[in-house]
């Protein structure tokens, strides 16, 4: 609700540095990091030499820091991923070439008919 209000408060003077600064720390609270991010950039840039500056860059830094390591751990669980994926296909391409391989030697065997006997009666089972 107060975010509805600082963006009410903003729409009336959008020069109103305050109500950006608010409306950004309202949003980290809620966890939207990005917009608020954009609306400190605002802030400074109306109010450049505000009294809370140091503290909105501090916050700031912070905040990309926390979006860059969220893309480090994604690019690190890609990496993992594929690197399961090439794992897994080099064991089915172990498996396949040894069962060709396996395949291959069982060609040249062939069972002989000598031995065969022919049963040409009925059978029943009791």
């Amino acid at each position: 609700m107060a975010r509805r209000h600082y963006t009410q408060a903003i729409e009336a003077n959008p020069y109103y540095a305050s109500a950006y600064l608010n409306r950004a720390n309202s949003l980290v609270k809620g966890g939207e990091l990005k917009d608020a991010l954009g609306d400190y950039e605002t802030y400074l840039s109306i109010e450049p030499y505000g009294p809370k500056r140091e503290q909105v860059l501090k916050l700031m830094a912070f905040i990309r820091d926390e979006f860059a390591m969220e893309e480090q751990q994604k690019l690190m669980a890609e990496e993992a991923a594929q690197a399961e994926l090439d794992r897994r296909r080099r064991l089915l391409e172990e498996v396949t070439e040894s069962l060709h391989a396996a395949a291959e030697a069982l060609k040249g065997l062939s069972a002989g008919t000598e031995d065969v006997q022919d049963y040409s009666g009925e059978f029943e089972l009791e």
